[in-house]
């Protein structure tokens, strides 16, 4: 059972002894692309060896347990470590991941040397405990993001377990729920506290909640916001098409007057970016005229836009091109428009990147539009007329 928990292609010592050689070495990254192997991990021999090479700076770990078990006479302990400011710990899996009591422990352990020094932590929520992050303090961490599903259990709000981190730049909570999971809020109703990242500039929150008393606290720091699915809905059931995970739950998608409600309580905001993904509803138009005239320095808007469940009348993109107009000062704008499939249609996607490009304000230099199967096509704007790039991207 343990050797298939543990990658042998990693040998601790002698791995990091290769690595040492290399005096200028500043970041390593472990990944794997076996995705199939989502109990494979590498062996805590290793990944101290490896942490301790004095000159490193950077740490990342991909698709692979950080420790899942403990080879026979092997502890946690942890002597001294490189004085790391940017570690990264991924394991995405389709289905949900596994966690281990050992992996948590390793992490814990290490993070308790690290927090001095880290400025960036990526991290997995089901392999790390809150609780114990909340007992360090972090007095350089500026990026924190965490991937997975959302926490059912805290000792207690979010928002208080993490306020040990008050020079936070940028928070990411990128958390998919799976079937019937209930998302707490990062700062539910009634709870009292001060804000504790007074310097946040941008906050990035999955399936936000309108009840959430975080959006009544947001510090003038903050420039960049994104309320989104993760990942984004369309993805979700491109994947689910594909057999390769669950069917996504459309009712977690906020309606657009909701967004709109959550929209509202921010309009102190100077905000240079957002990103909003909504089911269409009778306040959509409302919706996007106030983001233009709230929001009038935006640079940057991503617009996830869904219509109605059973509903098959196409998106209009001249009625929320003349919804924008105010946006004086945009560079990039980036829309899923959920269009009506249609077969012999005409090419939609570049007639809409056109009304945009012709309708909004001169400043505008990039217009992307999904497409279909997760590509999204590129439109660059020059004097208001659309020049579509070669290469289009997925994602």
């Amino acid at each position: 059972m343990e050797r298939s928990k543990l990658c042998d292609i990693y040998s601790g010592a002698p791995f990091a002894e290769q690595l040492r050689a290399f005096p200028r070495l500043r970041s390593v990254t472990i990944h794997t692309n076996k995705v199939t192997r989502k109990w494979h991990g590498i062996a805590w021999g290793t990944l101290r060896a490896v942490l301790s090479i004095p000159h490193l700076r950077e740490f990342k770990l991909s698709q692979l347990h950080f420790c899942p078990t403990l080879r026979h006479g092997e502890e946690l302990n942890v002597e001294s470590l490189a004085p790391i400011t940017s570690f990264h710990y991924l394991l995405h899996h389709p289905r949900g991941r596994r966690s281990f009591p050992t992996e948590t422990a390793a992490l814990t352990a290490v993070l308790a040397k690290l927090c001095d020094r880290l400025e960036t932590l990526v991290l997995m929520s089901e392999s790390v405990s809150i609780d114990a992050l909340a007992r360090l303090r972090w007095p350089h961490l500026r990026k924190l993001v965490f991937y997975g599903t959302p926490w059912t259990n805290l000792s207690a709000p979010f928002v208080s377990l993490c306020s040990g981190m008050q020079s936070l730049r940028c928070l990411s909570l990128k958390l998919n729920p799976p079937p019937d999971t209930m998302i707490q809020p990062v700062w539910p109703q009634g709870f009292a506290c001060s804000f504790p990242w007074p310097e946040l500039e941008r906050l990035v929150i999955s399936y936000p909640d309108p009840q959430d008393q975080i959006y009544d606290h947001l510090p003038l720091s903050l420039h960049a916001l994104s309320l989104r699915c993760w990942q984004h809905l369309y993805i979700q059931w491109f994947l689910y098409q594909k057999g390769v995970t669950y069917s996504p739950d459309r009712d977690m998608l906020l309606r657009a007057s909701t967004m709109l409600s959550i929209l509202q309580r921010c309009s102190t905001l100077a905000l240079d970016h957002l990103e909003v993904e909504y089911r269409a509803d009778e306040e959509e138009d409302a919706l996007l005229r106030y983001i233009a005239t709230t929001f009038p320095h935006l640079k940057s808007l991503k617009i996830h836009r869904y219509r109605p469940a059973f509903h098959h009348e196409d998106v209009h993109p001249a009625q929320i091109a003349d919804a924008l107009t105010p946006l004086a000062e945009l560079s990039h704008l980036k829309l899923f428009l959920d269009f009506v499939p249609q077969k012999g249609q005409k090419d939609i996607v570049q007639e809409a990147a056109a009304v945009f490009a012709h309708s909004l304000t001169s400043s505008l230099h990039l217009v992307t539009i999904y497409y279909a199967h997760a590509i999204w096509r590129v439109f660059d704007v020059v004097a208001g007329c659309v020049h579509e790039q070669q290469m289009t991207y997925r994602g």
